[in-house]
């Protein structure tokens, strides 16, 4: 499922990521609040991922 697949490489992020839809943003590691904000087929979507990591050091965010 797509929803498993976006929390599963989400997880492996260093940094938050989150999803909004019609000005409603969750985050990308939580299945109940993917699930409620995206339940319906065909639903679009925004992945919002920060510049920077919570190290702070500038670098962009990597899979762990």
């Amino acid at each position: 499922r797509p929803g498993s697949a976006l929390l599963k490489r989400a997880a492996g992020f260093r940094a938050d990521i989150f999803v909004e839809k019609e000005g409603q943003r969750v985050r990308s590691t939580s299945v109940i609040e993917l699930l409620m904000l995206c339940g319906q087929p065909d639903a679009e979507i925004t992945v919002v991922a920060p510049e920077r990591d919570r190290s702070g050091d500038g670098s962009v965010p990597r899979p762990a």
